[in-house]
């Protein structure tokens, strides 16, 4: 990213802001942001039954497996 003009603290920035995301999409501490689910992944989207194994896989917003058709509605 550097060497197409991002400067690197703006790069460690959003590493930052992802890792949180991150975070909070995979604990087990929120359950629901019904809000937010429409657009963005969210703990609820996360499971481990097998319906739900190898899917979801975009990283923040949702729209991306919509989009390639890897999404799995609860």
């Amino acid at each position: 990213m550097p060497l197409v003009g991002f400067q690197p603290i703006t790069i460690f920035k959003m590493q930052a802001i992802s890792l949180l995301c991150q975070f909070w999409m995979l604990t087990e501490l929120v359950k629901h942001t019904r809000p937010l689910e429409p657009v963005m992944n969210t703990p609820s989207h996360h499971a481990t039954n097998p319906q739900y194994i190898d899917r979801i896989l975009a990283g923040t917003l949702i729209i991306w497996d919509r989009w390639f058709g890897s999404f799995e509605p609860e």
